[in-house]
């Protein structure tokens, strides 16, 4: 009786430590993605080299670019543009924005960052 309950424990602290390994997975991959998302590839390579090194000195992500500019973006009338428009022909919109802004960054050299 009390190897079965052993047993039983033992199952039960394994399924738990799968589960939460498997949340912790997850979650990496989210913050992965997050971080693609928002920043340029070299500094998500930078920020996942330090981490993997488990290096005390993360103080310093940032490099020196010069002269930086900040451009908020919004569109005259979205809200009327999105009722006017099926949904596809927005996405279709949207996407020819972010084309015009990525043309333009490419052509001045420039890191866009969403």
């Amino acid at each position: 009786c009390l190897s079965v309950h052993y047993a039983y424990m033992v199952e039960k602290i394994m399924r738990k430590d799968f589960y939460v390994m498997e949340s912790i997975f997850r979650s990496k991959n989210q913050a992965l993605e997050i971080l693609t998302g928002m920043f340029p590839q070299e500094v998500v390579d930078h920020v996942l080299m330090k981490v993997r090194k488990e290096d005390p000195c993360m103080r310093k992500l940032q490099s020196d670019c010069g002269i930086v500019t900040i451009l908020f973006c919004d569109i005259y009338d979205f809200d009327g543009i999105t009722q006017s428009l099926r949904p596809m022909e927005l996405v279709q919109l949207l996407d020819l924005v972010w084309m015009l802004f990525d043309r333009i960054c490419e052509r001045h050299g420039t890191v866009k960052i969403e």
